[in-house]
């Protein structure tokens, strides 16, 4: 099967699916995230799977907010709030500057002690 043919997407068939047979659609909806998450680098595939986890438990939440409402908050704060895409490529660029991990951008200064090894004797 050529790339063309796994990327072509038939919106009215799966409209008409998701009508006729919910857990059908379901079913070739997961079957779809899974071949494309597959078809990644496999480098990427963690992520990918975890992202996909977060996005499918928003979508089983009971909340006020529609789920594709909180996705797409989730998506827009993942590249445009502090530490997000945007940010993490202009500290890059030098715009801004970074976020330290597991911390505040500009946090105090740390002092490092040196190890050093020590074998210890049997007995």
């Amino acid at each position: 099967m050529s790339k063309a043919e796994k990327m072509k997407f038939d919106f009215d068939e799966w409209l008409k699916l998701s009508k006729s047979d919910p857990a059908a659609f379901d079913r070739k909806r997961e079957e779809a995230i899974q071949g494309l998450i597959a078809a990644a680098p496999e480098r990427s595939q963690q992520r990918l799977q975890c992202l996909q986890w977060r996005i499918d438990m928003e979508r089983s939440r009971k909340h006020s907010s529609p789920a594709h409402e909180r996705i797409f908050n989730m998506m827009y704060g993942s590249v445009y709030n502090k530490g997000g895409l945007l940010h993490q490529l202009r500290a890059l660029t030098g715009e801004c500057p970074p976020i330290a991990v597991g911390g505040k951008a500009g946090a105090g200064s740390s002092t490092v002690i040196p190890f050093t090894a020590e074998r210890v004797g049997n007995g």
